[in-house]
């Protein structure tokens, strides 16, 4: 099991912008999703790992003064964060605890986990205490990694080399970041029906969105990956000047992970329970 005594990626100023920076950059899917999952005024939520609490007020706003957020978040710093970010929201609570194990409240409409799986390795602890606070009818989101289609054109080793030890580095460390494509079994495990499995990838030129986000991942965790032994310091030089010739290079392009959606329901009990609406 992963080591869950903090944000792997760590609670630096850099790192919330690059949270929050992420969260723009995926504003729109989001919205998209919730919008296509019915999410109305009334509803409660409960926001399962919600870092620096980026999605809180967005949720609070969805769910209006009648509706309730709960984020629940493990890392006490970025915890602290999430309660600031959502003072305008009176309507949104923050706790602190395991996912697995903090009593949750409920029951929910809702609960969204959004890149927080791809962190924990094994997810059927988490998704058995998640399903138990959803109410009969009640869905759950999750929200995160295949990361097969990262890759820059043109291709180069050197850049190559630092992605796949990032995918190293989350495995060691108890991580998935192809969880994604496992997710519907362990939903279906868990109990749930599957509703939806709804995938995302964006791309982009040199300065475009979709190439910071990339960019400014692979460049401020390179102390991370040295660190682990996982990149020696002619790999990392070699990636750097790999790098801001890619930048140089007309034509160039990068692939972001693809961001998958998956949707269950918590089945409603009885012989009458109707056949679950289709989504969209």
């Amino acid at each position: 099991m992963p080591d869950l005594d903090g944000y792997m990626l760590g609670s630096s100023e850099a790192e919330w912008r690059r949270l929050r920076e992420q969260h723009r950059l995926w504003r729109p899917h989001l919205l998209d999703t919730l919008s296509r999952l019915h999410l109305r005024p009334g509803d409660h939520v409960l926001d399962a790992g919600c870092g620096v609490g980026t999605m809180l007020p967005d949720l609070a706003r969805v769910v209006g003064e009648s509706g309730r957020v709960v984020g629940v978040e493990l890392d006490a710093p970025s915890a602290v964060a999430a309660r600031s970010a959502a003072t305008e929201h009176p309507n949104v609570m923050v706790l602190e605890g395991d996912l697995r194990e903090v009593p949750l409240g409920g029951p929910y409409d809702l609960i969204i986990s959004r890149w927080v799986f791809s962190f924990l390795g094994e997810p059927e602890a988490t998704l058995a205490h998640l399903t138990e606070a959803l109410r009969p009818g009640g869905l759950l989101l999750v929200i995160d990694y295949i990361h097969d289609p990262c890759r820059a054109y043109p291709e180069h080793p050197a850049i190559q080399r630092v992605i796949l030890a990032y995918r190293q580095l989350y495995a060691d460390r108890g991580g998935d970041l192809f969880i994604a494509g496992r997710l519907p079994q362990h939903f279906v495990e868990a109990g749930l029906e599957l509703a939806e499995v709804d995938p995302c990838s964006l791309a982009g030129p040199p300065g475009s969105p979709a190439w910071r986000w990339i960019e400014r991942f692979l460049f401020q965790h390179l102390d991370t990956l040295t660190e682990s032994g996982l990149l020696s310091a002619q790999e990392r030089a070699d990636f750097v000047a790999a790098w801001a010739s890619l930048v140089a290079t007309p034509g160039a392009v990068i692939f972001t992970p693809t961001v998958v959606s998956v949707v269950g329901r918590r089945p409603t009990p009885g012989p009458e329970r109707p056949h679950p609406p289709e989504m969209g």
